[in-house]
């Protein structure tokens, strides 16, 4: 679990640029007013994604241990197990999720390049 929430990180915080860099590559022609508006843009949007991330990140950092430390669980160590569970299949979604619309072959990113 902790290898796939570093995995995760890391991941997100290269994809994001780049994932915003082909959207911008996909306005308009070559050159046009659009594509060069949209190209400038680029970096602001993704600057405020990551901000939204990390944000999310943040908070998950606080949750995390409060499921493993709650005073109102009875049983503190199955409680432990049943986050690790859930956690566990969060990121296994997450991993699906990123797979679905950004790596596999008829994605729009894997069209793209990216």
């Amino acid at each position: 679990m902790f290898a796939a929430t570093g995995i995760g990180n890391g991941s997100t915080y290269r994809m994001i640029p780049l994932i915003q860099r082909t959207y911008a590559q996909q306005v308009g022609a070559d050159g046009s007013p659009a594509r060069l508006a949209a190209e400038q843009r680029s970096p602001k949007e993704a600057s405020a994604v990551i901000g939204i991330a990390g944000a999310v990140g943040a908070l998950g950092g606080f949750l995390i241990p409060i499921t493993f430390s709650a005073p109102w669980i009875a049983d503190p160590v199955d409680a432990v197990k049943s986050a690790f569970w859930v956690f566990t299949a969060f990121y296994g979604v997450c991993l699906a999720v990123t797979w679905l619309f950004y790596l596999r072959p008829r994605s729009v990113m894997a069209r793209a390049g990216v």
